[in-house]
């Protein structure tokens, strides 16, 4: 089992021995995945009034259409921007932490498979409540 990811200075094999990495991020990824997912439930909540203003306009109108794809725009800010939020975290991490440096692609990759472990643990977690 193993990823290669390429560091700047060549590439690495993050294996069994060195899976810890994962984990340890993906609960810190967690946490602060929580803190944004709160900020986006806030969203959600202000989406909802949102929507109820948008049910007043045709969708098929220039004015409804506008409005939705601001809503739409708004959306994919807010994703972009965690995503965004989560790779600066990962580098950050892996470079003074572990003592890599990832480049754009790897750093994709390893944010990408820890957010799988995170949505995994938070997955075993609440089965096991």
């Amino acid at each position: 089992m193993g990823y290669n990811f390429h560091m700047q200075k060549g590439p690495t094999k993050i294996t069994k021995e060195n899976l810890k990495h994962f984990s340890r991020i993906a609960r810190m990824m967690l946490e602060k995945e929580r803190i944004i997912y709160a900020a986006f439930d806030e969203y959600l909540s202000m989406e909802e009034d949102f929507i109820d203003v948008l049910e007043d306009f045709d969708l098929g109108s220039r004015v409804g259409m506008a409005a939705f794809k601001e809503y739409e725009r708004t959306l994919d800010a807010i994703k972009r921007e965690s995503l965004t939020y989560l790779k600066a975290l990962a580098k950050e991490f892996l470079s003074k932490k572990v003592g890599i440096n990832l480049d754009e692609e790897s750093l994709d990759t390893f944010v990408e498979l820890s957010l799988k472990a995170a949505e995994d643990v938070l997955e075993d977690t609440e089965e096991g409540n």
